[in-house]
């Protein structure tokens, strides 16, 4: 099996534990995000780089059937979950909304999206699917949040409160 290491980082770091060295440098104004594969001995696989106007923080991951792994945590303004040299450009805002992202076994860019209010703090905390790899997230936010990504709006509102959600893949 893989373990998938995923989280925040500043400065300068080496994801490689090994003699190699891979490392990833600060680009953001507060912290980027990365997630990390390394097989069921430790040994390095590859580490990617989630870069966002203000910070980028994976929370959550799985590897689904399909050996695809989905991502899930919070940005801060607009993030590129494109960790390679594409660019695909999900969130708004300056504070931070929900976001999912998938990518394939070698972590190369699938799809992703965010949503949330733009005036609230939104954030992923758990991630599951099914047998058909529909995903379910599970977060919270606060004071207000629009669930829904696309151009219609759910909006849920309380202050800090917790919500759960599915979305096909």
């Amino acid at each position: 099996g893989k373990i998938i290491a995923l989280g925040s980082f500043r400065n300068t770091i080496d994801f490689d534990p090994g003699s190699g060295v891979f490392n990833m440098t600060q680009v953001s104004s507060t912290q980027e995000g990365y997630f990390a594969s390394y097989d069921s001995s430790g040994n390095f696989i590859f580490a990617k780089q989630l870069s966002a106007g203000t910070s980028a923080s994976p929370i959550a991951a799985l590897i689904d059937s399909d050996n695809n792994l989905i991502v899930t945590g919070s940005c801060a303004a607009i993030m590129d979950a494109d960790p390679d040299t594409g660019v695909a450009l999900v969130g708004a805002g300056n504070n931070d909304q929900a976001f999912v992202a998938a990518y394939d076994s070698m972590g190369n860019y699938r799809w992703a999206f965010a949503y949330g209010d733009i005036a609230s703090y939104n954030a992923i905390r758990y991630v599951g699917v099914d047998t058909a790899n529909n995903i379910y997230v599970a977060g919270n936010y606060n004071p207000m949040m629009d669930i829904n990504p696309g151009a219609d709006t759910a909006v849920f509102g309380n202050v800090y409160a917790s919500y759960v959600s599915s979305f096909d893949t």
